[in-house]
């Protein structure tokens, strides 16, 4: 049996069935092309919504440090907090199995912020993460891996009436970048770049295939959305998530095998969805209200 630290929390990952999740780039695909069409390093477990620290983990345009928030001002009646889920389905395909549909749901509080420049930054902090489960398989992560997550903040920007844009953010997780944006992800554990980010000891995070395996990884959190506002308490909108994985040992080894991932076709089948939160904001208030505010998930 595994030496598992503590509870655990699943996250969003895309590993398959008895099989770990080696390096893939998911490239932008149609579901990119539809969503344009359609038009801190470490958090230190506080659940305040702090100005994100300077560092690693920038948008295409730097908004990791504090964004610009381009389109000059306008959306007085978006700032505040938000609860926020993303609703992210990936294809997959295997070695032994036809592609498969994964559906991941991300949980969180999101703070709607005035940019320097005058425009609008969102905030995002993860709270709680849900994984559909792989046949009989629970994949699952510590917290630690959720609470060591820093705030991501990048511009969200005007793209017609009611409608808004954010940014791309690149946001590695379990490895140092230089450059966030072009840097590939390590492809060895004794790489410089990957560190022990969830405090196991391991290399880069370590995910846990039920009791089977653990599964040692870096991954490259990249994604946008956009959301249309639905009276004055709710965002709803499409998400493109082409995020990367690699996979940096198993044990046992048979698990470190290599996986295709990529969006699904479908842009109605990756979502975002936020509501204005009223009252307290923190994680600990948030994901017991889960059910309440997203009955549908």
């Amino acid at each position: 049996m595994m030496n598992r630290p503590g509870p655990v929390r699943r996250l969003r990952l895309v590993l398959p069935l008895l099989l770990a999740v080696g390096g893939c780039d998911q490239g932008d695909i149609s579901a990119a092309d539809r969503f344009a069409e359609d038009g801190a390093e470490d958090r230190a477990g506080d659940d305040a919504m702090p100005p994100p620290a300077d560092g690693p983990g920038a948008s295409d345009e730097g908004a990791a440090s504090g964004g610009g928030g381009g389109g000059g001002g306008g959306g007085e009646g978006l700032l505040g907090v938000w609860a926020q889920v993303t609703r992210v389905t990936v294809m997959q395909k295997v070695p032994v199995a036809d592609p498969f549909a994964n559906v991941t749901r991300s949980y969180g509080v999101a703070e709607i912020v005035r940019a320097e420049g005058g425009g609008l930054s969102l905030r995002e902090r993860y709270c709680h993460l849900d994984l559909t489960s792989v046949g009989a398989v629970s994949i699952s992560v510590p917290d630690a891996w959720t609470t060591s997550m820093p705030i991501i903040e990048a511009p969200l920007d005007p793209a017609g009436e009611g409608r808004w844009e954010r940014q791309e953010i690149h946001q590695p997780v379990g490895a140092r970048l230089e450059d966030p944006v072009h840097d590939p992800l390590p492809t060895e554990p004794d790489d410089p770049r990957v560190f022990d980010q969830d405090g196991d000891g391991r290399p880069g995070v370590t995910a846990y295939l039920g009791e089977a395996a653990e599964i040692y990884l870096v991954r490259k959190e990249r994604y946008r959305f956009d959301v249309n506002e639905d009276g004055p308490d709710r965002l709803f909108g499409h998400i493109v998530d082409t995020s990367e994985q690699v996979t940096l040992g198993a044990e046992p080894p048979m698990f470190d095998m290599p996986i295709e991932m990529w969006p699904h076709e479908d842009p109605d089948e990756s979502t975002v969805e936020l509501l204005r939160l009223e009252g307290p904001t923190a994680c600990e208030e948030l994901v017991p209200r889960i059910p309440e505010l997203f009955p549908d998930g």
